[in-house]
């Protein structure tokens, strides 16, 4: 009888041993924990931050764009214009070309004293 209580006495001081023990790993790990709970909320603050400061440059962005756009479109318009104008002045120029020419073929065929 006093065999199977000293044995069933050294059990329960392993087992207490046992116990002491994953409690001091417990009490670690909660630490450690508090430890990362911390680290997690600055990391989740940051990305608040960045998240906010991508929105603001995307909408800076779209703003541009915009405004890009709009501008464009009016260089668009203008580049038509100047077109139109370019196709204006060389029909006018192709009219005026036989002209100028007989024009020129006219004064060369003048001397001081036709002139004078």
């Amino acid at each position: 009888k006093q065999a199977g209580v000293t044995t069933n006495c050294e059990r329960l001081e392993r087992g207490l041993d046992i116990m002491e023990q994953v409690q001091s790993k417990v009490e670690g790990l909660r630490e450690d924990l508090k430890i990362m709970m911390v680290q997690v909320e600055e990391k989740r603050a940051a990305a608040g931050i960045l998240i906010e400061q991508v929105k603001k440059a995307s909408a800076e962005a779209a703003d541009e764009k915009q405004g890009a756009s709009e501008e464009e479109a009016k260089t668009t318009i203008i580049a038509n214009n100047a077109k139109e104008l370019q196709e204006q002045a060389d029909g006018e120029l192709k009219q005026a070309m036989p002209a100028m020419k007989a024009a020129g073929e006219a004064v060369d065929c003048l001397d001081k004293a036709s002139i004078g």
